[in-house]
């Protein structure tokens, strides 16, 4: 495993944990609205003030292994070169590390330790689509966050499908050894034991690995 990849996970599991939540699947409240990007619609979701889409991208490029082949709008898992080609209508654009912690923001209180800023099981359940995870999601944003797993680019590896969801932010990071400048991820993991967080999490990843892809609306 890769170290960028290896940080991402120790970050995770240092991180507390609290009891399973029991919450009941709620319908979320979808905006009618869908943006096109090259040709293929995309539907998009309201969540307080922001506006995101609400699938992941599945257009150029990108890579899309047989693990996910089921998967429910799972997109395709892309670079961050190719994310930032990817052309959405005027007045969307990929999201920044500011527009993911204004979102956790606003779904519950928001923590912060050596392994990044993140929220407890109960707010991160509501990404969480209602199948895709070991562990059932509930979904009630209408985010719909698939658990797509992550592509390690320099082990050419694909792994922790059903754990794992990564999103790219168009931000950037010192290392922990404060030397090197590292995009920004936006990260659900599952840690799967009974006792565990859900966590969502700024996290330091390599521009090699690929990850999900979703727009937000200045």
């Amino acid at each position: 495993m890769k170290p960028t990849l290896r940080i991402l996970i120790a970050a995770m599991l240092i991180i507390g944990s609290c009891k399973n939540d029991d919450s009941k699947e709620v319908i979320p409240k979808k905006d009618e609205t869908a943006i096109a990007i090259d040709g293929k619609q995309y539907p998009t979701v309201k969540i307080g003030t922001q506006l995101w889409t609400a699938v992941n991208y599945e257009g150029t490029g990108g890579v899309k292994y047989d693990q996910m082949a089921d998967m429910e709008n799972s997109g395709k898992l892309y670079t961050l070169n190719e994310a930032k080609t990817i052309k959405p209508p005027t007045g969307w654009r990929l999201p920044t590390k500011e527009d993911y912690l204004n979102l956790m923001n606003y779904v519950g209180k928001t923590s912060e330790n050596s392994g990044g800023i993140y929220l407890q099981k109960e707010d991160a359940l509501k990404f969480m689509a209602t199948k895709t995870w070991f562990t059932k999601g509930i979904n009630s944003l209408g985010f719909n966050a698939v658990s797509t797993g992550a592509y390690d680019g320099y082990f050419k590896q694909y792994d922790y499908s059903g754990r794992l969801a990564v999103f790219w932010t168009t931000s950037w990071a010192k290392s922990s050894d404060n030397t090197t400048n590292l995009p920004v991820c936006f990260s659900i993991y599952d840690h799967l034991s009974d006792d565990a967080t859900y966590v969502l999490i700024h996290a330091l990843q390599n521009e090699s690995s690929r990850h999900a892809v979703r727009f937000i609306k200045n």
